[in-house]
């Protein structure tokens, strides 16, 4: 072959080889642009769930404590009571900085004061005139059975913005009497700073920015801390100004409520979330809907990223690809120049090559593998059955996108140190698949060494052992091993017919936890989990064989008691479950403040379902919160006419 031949050759190849290696780039850039707006969209909706679902506890709280009957009279015996009542429930949630009734002329009667885990009442000559103050103004005027919310803004006292800067959301219900004589105001000041910290400013490894912003397009959370409250601060500075073709985008408008946007070198997420979404409708009878207002018309959670981060694989990638197709072109022009005898061996090792792809490819066991950082470099046939995804939808993601959350992050930590310091790790993984279910996955994680030791990559393999487990899941709680709902509503239905027949007396006994989301919001989610674990343990110890004790969500549980004499016997159950609260809790070394609020409902007493039992339980268990918690209350029918209200 002569010289000219060659590179002729040479050309005919490389040129189609790099206009193919761009055009595959071209297309990896287009389909991680669009995984990483799905992955904004997912912790957007995430953030804005999780927003709504710590502030809505104090919506209820209000509107509970709004009823209370010692506001009818307001003699001074009863507001020294009503004070007694909310130091209890502030001790429980130390995110109410404030709570207070104001009375019809706007001067504060009773004020109980939160700040670094000190809960006290002010002093009657240090009580406040907030007559001037909108919240109130906008309060003291609604009909019955109505909730305000303010601006969520900087907290002011005695006319001047609190310093250092204390983000504030207030919760108002007017008191009016059953003649329908207005009597002042309830007032929740709710301070939103650890939970606007937790949700908006905290760095994401990934370069993700999320931020809130109020309906004027200022910085409430997000963004830079100087530029935050430009609305009430004398910078004045706000996202609307600062990228006005970015807010053009935003859904600020009513219809609207998910926008995916693009300005510049940034592409971003943003959803409209209206404050009235806040309150539990569905657990307070006579609230609706148009009875809810709010100062702010919508907040605006947003998630944003600059185009070079999130493209910045797919750059990596190009590099990596133009790398191998010059080795590539390369090894071409040495064999093309020792063809004969390099045939022969690349025969050899192709044939080996295509025996071990086979046994990969065809192989029931799931096998990943991944480079240094955790990215999927390739997955096979096998996992993508088992986990519903494409390999176009996973090469280039973290594993992680299987995280199920049942599994700690110390688990985590052990396997990443193992397995990156050469050793094989192997365990039993709960994964979740595309669709959301959950499956069971025996796994082991070995690594890959080069000639000098270095570990280059991760090869994981795995088999689906989720038969096995489903009948537990299905039944059972993961975290506490107890009985769920769903098995304890069919065994309650069972209990009821058996009752039925045999003219015994059950009871059930729904219990809430008091301070639990307190001590999830101070010690993180963990510490939640081991406080659910023992309170399951110390309550199952009090309960007999025949009983059943359930956790049906959340920090609620739920428990049967068979044939029992009288309603004396469920009480004395609920007095021994309050006995063992008073014993001290200590989770991560450090001493908690828990209770429990436990509502009784009995058969036959209540003629009614399965479901409607447990609801009458549900509601016992609320007016038990509202007489102060920790404690227990017997369902009576006058308690459901009182949460429905006049």
């Amino acid at each position: 072959m002569t010289r000219q031949m060659f590179i002729w050759r040479f050309l005919a190849i490389a040129i189609p080889a790099i206009l193919i290696v761009l055009s595959l780039h071209l297309a990896d850039r287009s389909t991680t642009l669009d995984k990483w707006q799905q992955s904004m969209e997912t912790q957007v909706q995430r953030t804005s769930a999780t927003l709504m679902a710590d502030l809505r506890e104090a919506s209820t709280d209000t509107m509970l404590l709004a009823d209370d009957s010692l506001l009818q009279h307001q003699s001074v015996q009863a507001m020294d009571m009503l004070a007694e009542r909310f130091i209890s429930l502030a001790r429980f949630h130390p995110h109410y900085q404030q709570i207070r009734f104001i009375d019809v002329s706007g001067m504060e009667r009773v004020r109980v004061n939160s700040v670094g885990g000190k809960v006290w009442r002010v002093a009657e000559d240090e009580l406040q005139d907030k007559s001037g103050r909108d919240y109130f103004q906008e309060a003291v005027s609604l009909p019955a059975n109505s909730l305000r919310l303010s601006h969520l803004d900087l907290n002011i006292e005695h006319g001047q913005i609190e310093r250092p800067l204390n983000p504030m959301l207030r919760f108002s219900v007017p008191v009016v009497s059953p003649r329908g004589r207005r009597l002042g105001v309830v007032v929740i000041n709710y301070g939103v700073a650890p939970v606007l910290v937790k949700l908006f400013n905290t760095e994401d490894p990934s370069g993700l920015r999320m931020m809130l912003l109020n309906a004027q397009g200022a910085w409430l959370a997000g963004g830079a801390e100087q530029d935050r409250w430009g609305d009430m601060l004398e910078h004045g500075r706000t996202f609307k100004q600062a990228d006005p073709q970015a807010w053009s985008m935003l859904p600020t408008r009513q219809g609207e409520d998910l926008v995916k946007w693009a300005s510049g070198p940034v592409r971003g997420v943003t959803r409209r979330v209206l404050p009235t979404d806040l309150v539990d409708i569905d657990n307070l009878g006579g609230w609706t809907n148009d009875r809810i207002s709010s100062a702010d018309p919508y907040w605006l959670v947003s998630g944003q990223m600059d185009v070079a981060t999130i493209l910045a694989p797919a750059y990596e990638r190009l590099q990596i690809a133009l790398v191998l197709l010059v080795i590539g072109l390369s090894i071409w022009a040495f064999v093309m120049r020792g063809w004969g005898k390099l045939k022969i061996l690349s025969a050899a090792a192709m044939q080996q090559a295509q025996k071990l792809a086979k046994v990969v490819e065809q192989t029931t066991d799931h096998v990943l593998i991944t480079d240094q950082k955790g990215r999927m470099d390739y997955v096979n046939p096998a996992f993508c059955l088992a986990t519903g995804y494409e390999q176009r939808e996973v090469i280039g993601e973290n594993p992680r996108l299987l995280k199920s959350g049942q599994h700690s992050s110390e688990f985590y930590a052990d396997m990443w140190k193992r397995i990156k310091q050469g050793e094989n790790f192997q365990d039993l993984f709960i994964n979740r698949r595309k669709n959301g279910m959950l499956y069971y996955e025996e796994k082991t994680i070995a690594p890959l060494l080069d000639e000098k030791g270095n570990v280059t990559h991760f090869v994981s393999t795995g088999k689906d052992i989720t038969d096995s487990k489903i009948t537990r899941l299905a039944f059972y709680d993961p975290l506490t091993e107890l009985v769920n709902r769903v098995l304890f509503l069919d065994r309650l239905e069972h209990e009821i017919s058996h009752a039925r027949r045999s003219k015994q007396i059950i009871a059930v006994m729904f219990l809430d936890l008091d301070g639990f989301k307190g001590v999830n919001d101070e010690l993180g989610h963990e510490a939640g989990d081991q406080l659910l674990v023992e309170f399951a343990r110390r309550v199952s110890a009090l309960m007999r064989r025949s009983d059943t004790f359930a956790r049906i969500g959340g920090d609620e549980f739920a428990v049967l008691l068979k044939e029992i004499k009288n309603e004396s016997d469920a009480e004395d159950v609920a007095n021994k479950i309050l006995q063992t609260m008073e014993s001290e809790w200590w989770i991560d070394g450090k001493q908690v403040s828990i209770g429990v609020s436990i509502g009784i409902s009995l058969y036959p007493s209540e003629e009614v379902d399965a479901g409607g039992l447990l609801k009458k339980a549900d509601q016992a268990m609320y007016q038990a919160k509202l007489g102060g918690r920790n404690r227990y209350s017997l369902y009576h029918p006058s308690i459901s006419e009182a949460i429905a209200g006049d």
